[in-house]
């Protein structure tokens, strides 16, 4: 017996592919929406067919070039991920599609390329005031902010990465048979294919989730918690806090340049600002770590954020013996 075609799966189907359409029409895709353009193509293989099949209607060249644009965005291990299962199907399918064939000859170059198998544990580390992306080994992407460091160490059963300084945004290479487990501390985030942003300062450790979900633990024999996209927690000392919902859509995070603290203590945002300044800042008084701050500030560019922090709080700012001094402000 032939089963009847699931009408209700293909009208979705062509709705998601509007969605798109209209999407890729605005202009570049951000990061976060490239891979999730992508991640929607490799669910289905009529997700392709029927985009393909609109971007070709459309023959619009705005959107060849928002289509590009959109793969060029995105790691070379996901392209090549893409690439790598489909690509005599994907040949075949976009001869009618001119955004489609453009988007095949920037595919070529990782077409044969095969994830390098690494053995040994791998340390990357960026300096103050610079970012970093890379792509691991198993295709995950990762980006690392300034004055970071993290350790990975993958085995054929699972994936070890160790964040022992600052923070750093995961883009998960989906691997059932071998979860992707970072750890800080004592903690550690266990996540199988999803998008997460993990921060490390001196009041803890903040993770957020984009997409997907993970599983928090504050040490090795704690029950996880689950975590789903759209939410944050922080790990302290004394173990989890309270679950947060944050608004994604405008969530703001250092990868966009800017911080944006509420109820933030003061040491937390000074040790964020100082990853991205050339001149160490330090607490003269440590009594105002504890002092509470709010407020949105350019990374690069400390002396406006440290002059604003100055004007609304009871601090004083100044440079001595090559330093950046926070201190009570005299009266």
């Amino acid at each position: 017996m032939i089963a009847a075609p699931d009408n209700n799966s293909e009208d979705r189907i062509y709705d998601e592919a509007a969605e798109w359409i209209d999407r890729l029409a605005d202009g570049r895709l951000d990061k976060i929406t490239s891979h999730r353009l992508y991640r929607w193509l490799q669910s289905d293989a009529r997700h392709r067919q029927v985009l393909e099949a609109m971007l070709a209607t459309w023959q619009d060249p705005q959107l060849e070039r928002a289509a590009q644009q959109a793969l060029q965005s995105t790691p070379l291990a996901e392209r090549y991920q893409v690439a790598s299962r489909s690509w005599r199907y994907f040949f075949y399918s976009c001869a009618g599609s001119a955004a489609v064939v453009a988007l095949l000859f920037l595919l070529m170059p990782v077409l044969w390329q095969s994830p390098e198998v690494v053995a040994e544990p791998q340390v990357y580390r960026t300096a103050n005031t610079s970012d970093r992306q890379m792509t691991l080994a198993d295709g995950s992407a990762i980006e690392l902010a300034a004055s970071s460091r993290l350790v990975t160490d993958f085995k054929p059963e699972r994936r070890n990465l160790s964040l022992e300084r600052g923070a750093a945004y995961f883009a998960v290479a989906p691997d059932k048979s071998r979860p992707f487990e970072v750890t800080v501390g004592r903690a550690s985030v266990v996540a199988v294919g999803t998008e997460f942003n993990i921060d490390r300062h001196q009041d803890g450790t903040d993770v957020t989730v984009y997409e997907g979900a993970i599983e928090v633990r504050e040490q090795p024999l704690a029950k996880p918690r689950l975590l789903r996209g759209g939410e944050r927690v922080r790990i302290t000392r004394q173990g989890l806090e309270p679950t947060q919902a944050v608004d994604l859509q405008s969530l703001v995070d250092w990868r966009s340049g800017w911080i944006d603290v509420e109820n933030e203590s003061l040491s937390v945002v000074l040790e964020k600002l100082g990853r991205y300044s050339l001149t160490p800042i330090e607490l003269a008084d440590h009594s105002l770590a504890s002092l509470r701050v709010a407020g949105r500030f350019r990374l690069s560019d400390t002396e406006t954020a440290l002059a604003m922090l100055d004007e609304l709080y009871p601090i004083d700012v100044e440079r001595r013996d090559q330093r950046i001094w926070v201190s009570l402000q005299a009266h």
